[in-house]
């Protein structure tokens, strides 16, 4: 990732979600990375400062919300959206004390994720 654009970090493993979303995101006012595993996203958190991740709670590395420390122990304020279809109304409530800003459940339209990432932007 290069520029000066902000960043949107996609997690989630499921490849023809994020491949859909990337599509529908204008890349003049922002810059798209998506990757399916926890490991990998700790890879472009250490690189890059992405200003808004969008996290799914189910990988296959682990869940994310045990993920969100490391995030924000990367330093700078990430924007952290999180989608996930657990129903479990404890996992929204946890989410929130970490500090994710927005709590997505899916089924969910597209344009509500995209509405949420474009006004958490600088």
């Amino acid at each position: 990732m290069t520029g000066n654009l902000p960043v949107l970090l996609i997690i989630d493993d499921d490849s023809d979600f994020c491949q859909l979303l990337i599509s529908l995101m204008d890349n003049t006012l922002l810059q798209v990375e998506a990757v399916h595993t926890l490991g990998q996203a700790q890879l472009i958190i250490d690189q890059e400062r992405p200003h808004v991740i969008l996290l799914d709670q189910h990988l296959p590395d682990g869940l994310s919300i045990d993920f969100i420390p490391k995030i924000r122990s990367a330093g700078g304020k990430i924007n952290i959206i999180m989608i996930t279809a657990d129903l479990n109304s404890l996992v929204a409530v946890d989410a929130r004390e970490r500090g994710v800003r927005h709590f997505i459940s899916k089924p969910c339209s597209f344009k509500t994720i995209t509405d949420l990432v474009y006004s958490t932007l600088p």
